[in-house]
């Protein structure tokens, strides 16, 4: 599921650096990015 979130992060930075900027966009990576990065230590912390 990270590696997802982590991917669609990428591909708004992508999609804004080179296609077109949008209104929030910086809200859309750091939300996903940084959902990715909660699901990865959580699902390492309780193993």
């Amino acid at each position: 599921m990270s590696s997802i979130l982590f991917s669609f992060s990428d591909a708004v930075i992508a999609y804004k650096k080179f296609i077109k900027d949008f209104k929030f966009a910086e809200v859309f990576i750091l939300s996903t990015y940084w959902m990715a990065i909660f699901i990865m230590s959580a699902s390492i912390a309780f193993v």
